[in-house]
């Protein structure tokens, strides 16, 4: 589950172990990356006398994180740093009830009380520090602790075993290149290349591995990589879908894939661990299954509508049944009406939290996190979250509300991002009308619907970037905007008439 991490850093003294133990310059932003695979880190402050460590300042500022201020005065400043850390990680603790987990990076003994008080509050603590320079008491007061050397080290490993210094991986790896589709671009400036991109997959995998034992689901995957390194697109590096950069890191030898049952999508581990697993087919050429009949609230599909409901699920937009996605969806309204009413804005964190937690609540077996997840993501590529000035909702923090608070309407903007994302997958044949009807609508009678949200679509894709047209559903097709436009009319003109008749009578 994700994380929301405060990050503390009493940084004179993980400067001072690193030196003392030679390992180099202080490298935070390795650690940051360490972190991230658990969540979001929503704050991170550094304790020290910047004066004395000046040249930290830029790689702080380009990781994110605050510096705050202690100057030194005369030799009495020793516990400065430390008593400003933890006067602030307890006003986080009783101000910022989202924060679920505090790391603390410094192995003074000194935190050991900070890191059991917090434990009382039900905070999840997670230590960072040197090897020779942490003190015990810290080490055993924590949930976890992280040693910076072992961390590095572990990285660099990494990364010398993503560059493929096999000749035979890297041979494998040309041959990979040659059988892309679209040129391998050069990466943008601040992008990844191919061997990065494999290292954080081998990293991010490494770090999941540590909380949870098994197969890892795709979706989870790609969300560490992209916390890890914002700059990660899978596009950028010639692959059309996450699916396939897993298929082609499965090749070299780098991570171990498979199809998982419940999703349809890919499940992910560390390669060597599975010495016996069959090499996977592709997406697309991969043989058809129905949805497993033990799947509560989720109907068997035929074999091309189960194919295109294996290729959403793929890239994390898995569409489940209508009529699941309407409690979904309606569970979503529902909230968002709620702290309307109690005037507490909304945003895609507190949503997604509270969702999974009534989910998990809700006596309806057919209602699972993993579907609720994907329904929010569905909902987030519709449009259906807007921001005030009417733009779709852009970061996890950022208030929004919603598009419009009926499920019908909703439900068909989520069609049409099925749609569109099964375009632009580029599957080998055009799917049927009568399998897309199934999919979506439950009823595979149904593909007259489909046929006009796919004109729709069309229609949309031909207006001008400058065209102000604004139907009032997304999902309306051509006749439907007409109707209106008409109903309108007859409206105004009804009203004047009626004015008319009162200036008559007066």
């Amino acid at each position: 589950m994700e994380q929301n991490l405060a990050v503390l850093i009493d940084f004179e003294n993980i400067a001072a172990g690193v030196d003392k133990e030679k390992l180099g310059k202080v490298d935070i932003a390795s650690i940051l990356r360490r972190l991230k695979v658990r969540g979001r880190i929503v704050t991170a402050r550094s304790y020290a006398d910047w004066g004395r460590f000046a040249k930290f300042k830029t790689p702080l500022l380009e990781q994110g994180v605050t510096m705050v201020e202690l100057t030194s005065h005369g030799r009495n400043d020793k516990n400065r740093a430390d008593i400003a850390l933890v006067v602030d990680a307890m006003e986080l603790a009783f101000t910022r009830d989202y924060i679920d987990t505090f790391v603390i990076i410094s192995g003074d003994s000194d935190f050991t009380p900070l890191a059991l008080r917090l434990k009382e509050l039900n905070k999840r603590v997670i230590g960072v520090g040197t090897r020779g320079s942490t003190s015990k008491l810290l080490v055993q007061a924590t949930d976890e602790f992280i040693f910076y050397d072992s961390l590095i080290k572990k990285q660099e490993q990494l990364q010398q075993s993503s560059r493929g210094d096999n000749g035979g991986r890297r041979r494998e790896r040309d041959r990979d290149r040659d059988r892309e589709r679209e040129a391998d671009p050069s990466p943008a400036e601040g992008g990844l290349d191919k061997d990065q991109a494999f290292a954080l997959l081998s990293e991010a995998i490494e770090g999941l591995r540590q909380d949870t034992e098994g197969w890892v689901l795709a979706s989870i995957v790609k969300s560490a990589m992209t916390r890890r390194e914002p700059a990660f697109s899978e596009n950028d590096l010639g692959f059309s879908s996450f699916g396939r950069f897993l298929e082609a890191g499965k090749k070299l030898g780098l991570v171990a894939i498979r199809r998982d049952e419940r999703s349809g999508g890919y499940a992910v581990d560390i390669a060597g661990d599975h010495p016996h697993e069959d090499e996977l087919p592709t997406a697309a050429s991969q043989p058809t299954r129905s949805r497993e009949p033990d799947a509560p609230g989720l109907p068997s599909l035929g074999r091309e509508a189960s194919v295109l409901r294996e290729a959403l699920a793929g890239e994390g937009l898995d569409p489940l049944s209508r009529s699941v996605r309407a409690r979904l969806v309606g569970l979503v309204i529902d909230l968002v009406l709620e702290r309307k009413e109690r005037r507490r804005r909304t945003n895609m964190h507190t949503l997604r939290s509270e969702i999974v937690r009534r989910v998990k609540q809700s006596d309806d077996s057919a209602l699972t996190a993993n579907r609720a997840r994907a329904v929010m993501r569905a909902l987030r590529e519709a449009g259906a979250f807007l921001h005030a000035d009417g733009t779709p909702v852009r970061s996890e923090g950022a208030h929004f509300s919603l598009q419009t608070e009926e499920i019908d309407p909703i439900l068909d903007l989520m069609d049409v991002c099925y749609l569109r994302e099964l375009a632009n997958l580029g599957l080998e044949e055009p799917p049927s009308s009568g399998a897309l009807a199934e999919l979506l609508l439950d009823d595979s009678s149904a593909g007259q619907r489909i046929e006009e949200l796919l004109a729709w679509i069309s229609f949309e894709a031909d207006i001008p970037e400058d065209a102000e047209l604004q139907p009032t559903d997304q999902s309306a097709g051509p006749d439907e905007t007409e109707q209106a436009d008409t109903e309108q009319a007859d409206t105004e003109q009804a009203d004047t008439e009626q004015a008319e008749q009162t200036l008559s009578e007066e």
